[in-house]
C-alpha cells in the first residue's frame, strides 16, 4: 500500500508519475491522463502491471526520468557520468574532487553504447519469443493428434476383438451343427442295420437266428465306441475354441490398458514441458515490455541506470534458450508409439494367425529314451538337440526337418544331479554346448569335433560350486554368453572360449535361466517368473518388460527365440498348461498367442528351405512342433 500523490488515499497504485515523481491511484491516473492541465505529464505516466516483473521494476528507475542532481552538490544538475562508480551522476566539480582520475564520460556517450545493445538484445528476446510460441502451437498440435490417434487404435482394437471372436463363434456353430448331424447319420445307419438284419432274420433259419443277434450287438456297441469318440473330439475342440476365444478377449483389455496408460504418461509430460514454456513466455514478454518502455521513454539517465539490470534479467533466460529442453528417451518412444498409424489402423486385415505345420518324432532320443532340453537351428535348415538321459549321459544330436538323425555326440557328466545339457547357434558350422554343468565346449556339426573347456578355469571369479544353467550367443561379434544360477552375472567368451568382461543384469532377474542376445539388447527370462529387455551397454537399466500372457501370475517363462524380423517368442508354462507367445520387437507387447504342448520346454527360431519356422520341443515325449508364421 502506498499513498497516492493526487487524492494522498493509500491504496494499492496502477501507475507512475515520473513528472510528479511520485505513485497514483486508479483514478488519479484516469485524470492525469484525462486533464488538459496535465497533458505535459501525459507521456511520463507508466502502469506499474506493465513495468514490474521479477528484478526489472519501476522501484529501479522511477527516480531517473528528470535529470539527476550531484549526490555531492545536491543543488547542482548533473552533468557527467562517473563509469568507475556504476554511470554515477556528478557535476563537472566533482570530477576534479572525489572522482578525480575516475573513467568520466558525457551523458550522451553513455547513452549512444547503451542504445545499440539494447536494440540489440530485444531483438534477440523477439525471436526467442517466437520459437518458444512455436513450441507452444507444436505441443497442442501433438496432443490433438495424440486424442485422435489413440480413439483410432482403441476402436481398432475393439473391431479386431469382435472380428475374431466372430470367427471362433461362427467356427464354434459349425462344429456343433456337424456334431448333431453326426449324431443323427449314427442312428440312422443303427437303425438301417438293424432293419436289415431283422428281415433277413426272419428269412434265415432258425438255427443261426443266434449268430445274427450277436451281429445286431456288435454294430450297438460300434455305434457306442464311434458317438463316445465323436462326442470327445468335439469336446476336446470346443474347449480349445472356447479357451482361444478368453486369450482373444484378454489381449484386448491388456492392449487398451497399456494405450491408455501410453497416453495418460505422455499428457503428464505435455503438461509439464506446456507449463515451462508459458512461464518463459511470460518472462520474455515482461522483459520485452520493460525494454521497450526504457528505450521509448528516450531518458539517456534511465539507459544508463536500467540497461545492467535489463540485462541480467535477460541472461538467465538467454542461457535457458541456448541449452534448450531435452527430449528423453522415454518422451521419444511414447510420442513414436501414439503418433505412428499402424498397420492395423489402416485396415489391413485381423491379428496374425498361427499354423501347426507338422509334429515329428526325433529319431536316436525317442528310441533312448532321453530328454530334451534345447534346441538350436544351424543355418542350413536342421536342428542341433541337447540334452540328458536318465543317466548320466549327456547328448549332441543333429537332424533334419523329418527329424531324422544326422550326426550325434554323446559325453558323460560326473555330476549325477545337475544332468542338463543346453546349446545355442555360434556360426553356419558350430554351435556352443554346455556339456555339464561346469564345461562349455564348441561342437563342429559337419566334422564332429568339440572343444571342451572348464568354466573355472576359464573365468577365474566364477562362483564356486555353481554350474551353468544358461547359453546365448552373439554370431556377428562371434561372442558367448553364460550363466550360473544363484547369481545375477553374465560372463562374456570370444569363439576360443576366451573370457573377455562381464555384466549384471537388474535385481528383478534375480538369476537368469534363459536370455537371447538381439540388437545390442539382452532378453532375460529370470529366475522371478519375469521376462525382461536390458541395454546391454547399462545391463542393470530395464528397457521394458515383457507382459505376461492370460494364464497367471505365476507362469514361468522357460525359453526365448528371436526370429529374422525381430519378433520375440517366449515359452511360458503354468501347470498343466503352456504358451507360446510372440511380442513386437521394440516395446515387450504380445501380438499373438499359442496354446501347446503341456510338455514343451524350448523354443527356436530356425530357417528351413528359405522359410523361417518356429520349433517347440518336448521334454520327456521328444517332438518337434514345427510351425509356420503366417501374416
Amino acid at each position: 500500500m502506498r499513498e497516492c500523490c493526487g487524492c494522498s488515499e493509500k491504496v494499492k497504485p496502477s501507475a507512475y508519475c515520473f513528472k510528479c515523481n511520485d505513485f497514483l491511484c486508479d483514478n488519479c491516473k484516469k485524470l492525469h491522463l484525462s486533464n488538459k492541465l496535465l497533458k505535459d505529464h501525459k507521456p511520463y505516466v507508466t502502469l506499474l502491471t506493465k513495468a514490474e516483473h521479477n528484478n526489472v521494476t519501476l522501484g529501479l528507475f522511477n527516480t531517473h526520468k528528470e535529470v539527476p542532481k550531484c549526490q555531492i552538490h545536491s543543488e547542482t544538475a548533473s552533468q557527467l557520468c562517473c563509469k568507475s562508480c556504476g554511470n554515477l551522476p556528478i557535476c563537472v566539480p566533482c570530477s576534479y574532487g572525489s572522482h578525480k582520475n575516475h573513467d568520466i564520460s558525457d551523458v550522451a556517450s553513455v547513452v549512444n553504447s547503451m542504445k545499440d545493445r539494447f536494440i540489440t538484445e530485444l531483438s534477440g528476446v523477439r525471436n526467442w519469443k517466437e520459437e518458444v510460441n512455436e513450441n507452444l502451437k507444436t505441443l497442442k498440435e501433438n496432443d490433438h493428434k495424440i486424442i485422435s490417434n489413440t480413439h483410432k487404435k482403441a476402436e481398432t482394437l475393439k473391431s479386431n476383438y469382435e472380428k475374431e471372436s466372430g470367427k471362433v463363434e461362427t467356427t464354434l456353430k459349425t462344429l456343433r451343427d456337424d456334431h448333431a448331424r453326426s449324431k443323427v447319420d449314427i442312428e440312422n445307419n443303427k437303425k438301417r442295420h438293424l432293419q436289415a438284419l431283422q428281415k433277413q432274420m426272419e428269412v434265415e433259419m432258425q438255427e443261426i437266428k443266434n449268430k445274427y443277434n450277436k451281429k445286431a450287438e456288435e454294430i450297438k456297441s460300434n455305434s457306442e465306441i464311434t458317438l463316445k469318440a465323436l462326442e470327445k473330439k468335439f469336446q476336446d475342440q470346443e474347449n480349445l475354441l472356447s479357451e482361444e476365444c478368453n486369450v482373444l478377449s484378454n489381449e484386448f483389455e491388456n492392449s487398451l490398458k497399456t494405450l491408455q496408460a501410453q497416453e495418460k504418461e505422455l499428457h503428464a509430460i505435455y503438461r509439464e514441458r506446456t507449463a515451462h514454456f508459458e512461464n518463459t513466455e511470460k518472462r520474455l514478454k515482461n522483459i520485452l515490455v520493460t525494454g521497450n518502455s526504457i528505450l521509448e521513454g528516450n531518458n539517456s539517465w534511465t539507459i544508463v541506470q536500467c540497461a545492467s539490470d535489463v540485462f541480467a534479467a535477460i541472461h538467465p533466460v538467454e542461457e535457458k534458450m541456448k541449452k534448450g529442453i531435452p527430449k528423453t528417451d522415454r518422451l521419444s518412444q511414447l510420442e513414436a508409439l501414439l503418433l505412428e498409424v499402424s498397420s492395423d489402423q489402416r485396415g489391413n486385415g485381423s491379428p496374425v494367425r498361427k499354423y501347426e505345420e507338422s509334429v515329428v518324432d526325433i529319431e536316436g532320443i525317442n528310441d533312448k529314451e532321453w530328454y530334451v532340453n534345447s534346441i538350436a537351428g544351424t543355418g542350413d535348415g536342421n536342428f542341433v538337440i541337447s540334452g540328458n538321459s536318465p543317466t548320466k549321459e549327456l547328448h549332441i544330436t543333429v537332424v533334419n526337418a523329418q527329424g531324422k538323425r544326422i550326426r550325434q555326440k554323446i559325453t558323460v557328466t560326473d555330476d549325477p544331479i545337475h544332468r542338463w545339457s543346453y546349446c545355442d547357434f555360434l556360426s553356419k558350422c558350430k554351435v556352443v554346448v554346455i556339456s555339464s554343468p561346469f564345461k562349455v565346449g564348441i561342437y563342429d556339426i559337419v566334422k564332429g569335433t568339440y572343444f571342451v573347456s572348464n568354466i573355472t578355469e576359464v573365468i577365474s571369479n566364477w562362483p564356486k560350486d555353481w554350474y551353468i544353467r544358461c547359453v546365448a550367443t552373439e554370431p556377428k561379434e562371434h561372442l558367448i554368453y553364460v550363466s550360473s544360477v544363484g547369481t545375477k552375472d553374465v560372463y562374456v567368451l570370444n569363439n576360443q572360449l576366451n573370457y573377455q568382461s562381464q555384466m549384471r543384469v537388474p535385481d528383478m532377474v534375480q538369476w537368469p535361466q534363459a536370455f537371447k542376445v538381439s540388437e545390442g539388447k539382452l532378453l532375460l527370462c529370470g529366475s522371478t517368473n519375469r521376462a525382461c529387455a536390458v541395454d546391454m551397454k547399462k545391463p542393470d537399466k530395464v528397457l521394458y518388460e515383457f507382459i505376461k500372457p492370460s494364464m497367471d501370475d505365476v507362469c514361468i517363462p522357460l525359453s526365448i527365440c528371436v526370429d529374422k524380423k525381430r519378433f520375440i517368442y517366449i515359452l511360458w508354462s503354468h501347470y498343466m498348461k503352456c504358451m507360446l507367445v510372440q511380442y513386437s520387437p521394440r516395446g515387450g507387447l504380445i501380438k499373438k498367442t499359442k496354446l501347446v504342448d503341456r510338455d514343451a520346454s524350448c523354443v527356436a527360431a530356425v530357417e528351413t528351405e528359405h522359410t523361417e519356422k518356429i520349433i517347440v520341443a518336448t521334454h520327456a515325449s521328444r517332438k518337434l512342433y514345427i510351425y509356420r508364421m503366417v501374416e
